[in-house]
């Protein structure tokens, strides 16, 4: 029994999500894989296929081929809505469903959140504002929040502060940094070199016309905060 308990706790950790040859018609084949508290620039030109490679990896678009994991339990196992609780993907200008932002919580999930709102630069009258009056801005930054509320395991971000001002960049950048730091996993995409270099310790390069595969480049330097994994790997 000792001896068995022992070998469980030598276990390695698997990787938070791992992908292998995933594609579809527009996209792939992809392959990568995220750890634990990592954040990962997608990078590539316009066109090239990132946001199509998140949307598979969250299981919005059906793939023609590949596998992606999660904690090392194959996609397959988990249903439609469990997978996207656990991996959500978030896009430059998300959907809104109902009338006004706090439609979108339930009372467990704003409490989660109270201390985030501020943190973004939004006062919290915010959760109670209609949707229609707020600017792009304001959603893209109460989407955040409505995504990390559900406490997902990893958070595909698809162009996030496109609307945003340098301030609210910051303050973007350093809310994920602290979720970071307390294990989500990130896959970021951006056209921003610099953002690239403050958020991600390495980048993937996504071309879908002149590669199949997306590349793993060397780190070219330090990132400008050591909290978000500045090591190069």
């Amino acid at each position: 029994m000792h001896i068995e308990a022992s070998a469980q706790r030598m276990q390695p950790i698997p990787p938070r999500l791992v992908v292998r040859h995933l594609q579809s018609p527009r996209s792939g084949p992809h392959a990568l894989q995220l750890d634990r508290g990592e954040c990962v620039a997608i990078r590539g030109r316009s066109g090239s296929g990132k946001s199509v490679l998140l949307r598979l990896i969250a299981d919005l678009d059906p793939p023609s081929g590949g596998t992606v994991e999660l904690d090392g339990q194959p996609r397959e196992q988990f249903s439609g809505p469990q997978w996207r609780r656990r991996v959500i993907y978030q896009s430059a200008e998300p959907a809104w469903w109902a009338p006004t932002v706090g439609d979108h919580f339930d009372a467990a999930q704003r409490l989660r959140i109270v201390q985030m709102v501020e943190a973004l630069g939004l006062p919290q009258t915010s959760l109670d504002a209609e949707v229609l009056r707020l600017s792009t801005g304001e959603r893209q930054r109460l989407a955040l929040l409505r995504s990390l509320a559900r406490e997902p395991a990893v958070l595909l971000l698809d162009e996030p502060t496109a609307a945003l001002d340098a301030e609210s960049t910051q303050a973007y950048e350093d809310l994920l940094r602290r979720q970071c730091g307390q294990g989500l996993a990130i896959l970021w995409v951006t056209h921003s070199d610099e953002q690239a270099r403050r958020v991600a310790a390495r980048s993937l390069v996504v071309d879908g016309d002149w590669t199949p595969s997306s590349t793993a480049l060397p780190c070219t330097g330090r990132a400008s905060r050591p909290s978000w994994r500045s090591a190069c790997p």
